[in-house]
């Protein structure tokens, strides 16, 4: 309830309209009107207010048509949008900050590819890598995989969908140069590369490749990689 007391010392504080000093609140006197919020500060009460009792929102995004109520939440969306590196997609005007949601969008999108799904709950994803390692997390799946169509057998389903796919009659074709291939896995990888797209991060350095293979090549010869030399004592040589 506002007092004489707090209307006078409002002269003091400049403070607005929806708040008001209540001398009986503790150290956090300032209170705002519309509710019970408390505050030590006049200005975490105009934020409060403006974040919670506002529906104005007046500050604008000079980058985009973004708007909001106030310059933090501002600040925050220009750092996350706009000053982040974007992945741009080469068939349409699709962009994003990550690499993983490009690798979803060009898979799903323009492959026309359904998600994968676990044999053993409801998970999918657009990645055979993905899926592969769920199942073996979250089901320990490590029964040997069997092609119909010849004699070729492995652990992964990954492996096994790539497999199939090189008795397909049909290939993918580059729509930037001559590289075709039956396997979606290698297509979709030599399309990555002209999209500068690397979602696989070496373990032990910050490189980053368009493929697992390159990944696991490049690993044998990484020099933060320690696990490939082998170290001995002066009395083993």
């Amino acid at each position: 309830v506002k007092t004489p007391l707090s209307s006078h010392i409002r002269t003091h504080l400049a403070l607005p309209s929806y708040a008001y000093f209540n001398p009986e609140a503790g150290n956090r006197k300032i209170s705002c009107a519309l509710c019970d919020y408390r505050s030590t500060g006049v200005r975490n009460v105009v934020l409060h207010y403006k974040n919670c009792h506002c529906d104005v929102r007046s500050v604008c995004c000079q980058l985009c048509s973004y708007k909001c109520k106030t310059k933090s939440s501002l600040k925050s969306h220009v750092s996350f949008i706009h000053e982040r590196k974007r992945f741009k997609c080469t068939f349409c005007r699709y962009s994003t900050s990550e690499q993983r949601l490009l690798s979803g969008h060009v898979t799903s999108r323009h492959f026309n590819q359904e998600p994968y799904t676990c044999s053993h709950c409801n998970y999918t994803s657009y990645s055979f890598t993905s899926i592969t390692i769920h199942e073996n997390r979250k089901h320990r799946i490590t029964s040997i995989k069997r092609c119909t169509q010849c004699d070729f057998t492995c652990h992964s389903r990954m492996e096994l969908a790539d497999h199939k796919d090189t008795h397909k009659k049909t290939s993918y074709d580059c729509y930037k140069c001559s590289y075709n291939t039956k396997r979606r896995t290698l297509f979709i990888s030599h399309v990555r590369s002209h999209m500068a797209v690397r979602p696989y991060k070496c373990d032990y350095c910050l490189r980053h490749f368009s493929n697992i293979t390159s990944k696991k090549e490049h690993a044998q010869v990484c020099p933060k990689n320690r696990k490939k030399f082998s170290f001995f004592t002066m009395d083993q040589l």
